[in-house]
């Protein structure tokens, strides 16, 4: 079903298009009768459809990104806005090949519209995409400059990120225009208006609609658990109703109204167990400025919360096999909530938990963990500690061999076991590179990049 839905989606996507195309083309067949009129509307038609669309996915429509998760909703997010800014282009020098002396207007909307797709694209790429970036010494080295030294943060990423609701408005005034003023045909302008409307209308709903109504079902902080220095448990209740319901290995999208932190809006991984519908928890690193507040916040703090979100933990009720669950430091968090879920649905499933971390000092969730080995018959804990010797666990940093001792030790057999991983983009990519070297099929390793 999944994969029907995904499919379904996609053909709706690239053929989205088309109605569009058909409208302009049977608005004045003989203008379109030739490749050289015919080409350039085809590649702006596209485009703008396209662009459009990357205003409805930056909404987060949940009916479409449950079937994805998030983290791919994105890369295809900015996949397709760089496939759209390529065809806009193409379109631009087809058309200025054609209507060079005429149209300045509409031409020069269109170009600004195009520079400001292309500047804050690159901006966010820059700020928000550490998977490109991190492959380039020098911008990964600018990069940490900025955010450390000028405190350019997630905050102001994001903001470079709404601002290309401008450039959509651009475009719109350019297609707009060029139908309304020039091809008069109220065909075209009404089709261009929808896609529009329908576009704008979903940022709409995101940006201030839903925040109205989330308003009115706010939570509260209601417990604050310090599971080590700088990494705290913050537990909200609903002020009226119940927790909507959640699967293990979401995750939530928090907006603390206070002054101090500015209604900015995160994403975290939940650690509360789905069946508990009175309380939910996430765990809170304090790396930044933000999370850093996070921790001074007093109880009762009112809270914004959007989700969840995330299909992580998907595999571990759709399949009966084995589950190894690797994380790298605060990425233990989505597999908190899993194992939760685990313990009181699957108790007899064989679970191994890896959790790599520089030191002992940074292990935490002890009780549960102890928990997990007392109730749990056929769960194992492997803990890594890459900057200290451990006579306990292991030492070093997770490896081929490695892990294909534990895998061995523990009686996993690689292909016929579920991988799910969590933490640092680098460790994610190298602990997929060891399981393609076991042969383990993709539709087995689940991942979620916490970097993003």
């Amino acid at each position: 079903m999944i994969k029907i839905m995904r499919s379904l989606f996609i053909l709706i996507y690239l053929f989205s298009p088309l109605p569009a195309i058909y409208v302009v083309y049977s608005s004045d067949p003989t203008a379109y009768q030739t490749m050289r009129g015919l080409l350039p509307m085809i590649l702006g038609t596209i485009a703008y459809t396209w662009l459009m669309a990357e205003l409805v996915i930056s909404a987060r429509p949940k009916f479409i990104e449950r079937f994805f998760g998030l983290n791919h909703f994105y890369q295809f997010h900015g996949a397709a806005a760089i496939m759209s800014i390529m065809l806009s282009l193409l379109h631009k020098q087809l058309e200025d090949a054609i209507w060079g002396h005429f149209l300045h207007t509409v031409r020069q909307i269109g170009d600004l519209a195009l520079i400001l797709f292309i500047v804050l694209a690159s901006l966010s790429l820059f700020f928000m995409t550490r998977t490109i970036i991190r492959r380039i010494p020098f911008l990964e080295t600018l990069r940490s400059f900025l955010e450390q030294k000028l405190h350019v943060d997630f905050k102001y990423s994001v903001w470079i990120h709404n601002a290309n609701v401008i450039a959509i408005v651009l475009v719109f005034a350019h297609v707009f225009m060029l139908s309304a003023f020039y091809q008069r045909n109220i065909w075209i302008c009404s089709i261009y208006t929808l896609y529009f409307a329908i576009a704008f209308g979903y940022y709409v709903n995101h940006k201030f609609i839903k925040q109205r109504y989330a308003m009115r079902k706010h939570y509260r902080v209601t417990a604050i658990i310090n599971e080590s220095p700088n990494v705290h448990t913050f537990v909200f209740t609903r002020i009226k109703g119940k927790i909507p319901r959640y699967k293990a290995g979401q995750f939530i999208f928090l907006r603390f109204l206070t002054k101090e932190l500015n209604g900015e809006e995160h994403p975290f991984s939940i650690t509360s167990n789905p069946r508990d519908r009175y309380h939910l928890s996430v765990t809170i690193k304090s790396v930044g400025d933000f999370t850093r507040a996070i921790s001074r916040i007093p109880l009762n703090t009112q809270v914004m919360i959007e989700g969840p979100f995330g299909i992580l933990g998907n595999s571990v009720r759709r399949h009966k096999t084995d589950i190894a669950l690797v994380a790298g430091g605060i990425g233990i968090t989505p597999m908190i909530s899993i194992l939760k879920d685990i313990k009181q649905t699957y108790v007899d499933r064989r679970v191994l938990l890896i959790w790599c971390v520089p030191t002992r000092k940074e292990l935490m969730f002890h009780d549960l963990i102890n928990d997990l080995s007392a109730q749990m018959p056929h769960f194992s804990f492997v803990p890594i500690l890459s900057r200290e010797i451990d006579e306990l666990g292991e030492s070093g940093h997770l490896n081929q061999e490695k892990m294909q001792r534990l895998l061995a030790t523990y009686h996993y057999h690689p292909k016929r076991t579920d991988y799910i991983i969590c933490g640092p983009s680098k460790m994610m990519e190298s602990v997929t590179h060891i399981l393609h070297c076991f042969h383990v099929h993709k539709k087995n390793i689940h991942l979620e990049d916490f970097s993003l």
